[in-house]
């Protein structure tokens, strides 16, 4: 599991442009889904320093506690592209990427474990703050996890927290 969490955390970092003028946030995130109820997890978002159309890169992980008769492990990986359009108070993003999901199944019956890589259309709210950024965010997982997906956090903008630019 060390391994997942390592490649994980490279998967964000590889994700992140080195520009100094792209705006980074780290955020710590809860998630609901139909499937396999609450889960915590992270999520990195780095803006990226297109001027026509504002988009991001978003990396996040988020780690599940479902109930022992579906699964005894479930966590899934997502890297997405979203567009940000601007308005006063709030900015509503949407956008589309990839989904890796991980189930280990209880061992009643044989058990096992499966990955598999899927899509994400996903859509949200974020409250465009100075130095805090709380979001809203569903999500619906076509292939890999095959179900629906609600997530709230609030993000640190570390451009504004360092002041480095």
């Amino acid at each position: 599991m060390k391994k997942v969490l390592a490649v994980a955390g490279l998967w964000v970092v590889l994700l992140c442009p080195s520009s100094l003028d792209a705006q980074l946030a780290l955020a710590g995130q809860g998630s609901w889904t139909e499937d396999f109820d609450f889960g915590i997890g992270a999520r990195a978002i780095a803006r990226l320093p297109i001027d026509a159309v504002p988009t991001a890169l978003v990396g996040s992980f988020d780690w599940f506690f479902p109930d022992d008769e579906i699964a005894d492990d479930y966590w899934e990986i997502n890297a997405n592209l979203i567009a940000t359009p601007a308005l006063e108070i709030v900015s509503v993003y949407f956008g589309t990427g990839l989904n890796i999901a991980h189930v280990k199944a209880p061992e009643v019956g044989g058990g096992g474990s499966t990955t598999e890589v899927g899509v994400n259309l996903l859509g949200g709210l974020m409250y465009d703050a100075a130095f805090f950024v709380p979001y809203g965010e569903v999500r619906y997982e076509i292939e890999g996890g095959e179900q629906f997906v609600v997530t709230v956090g609030i993000a640190l903008r570390l451009v504004a927290a360092t002041g480095i630019r």
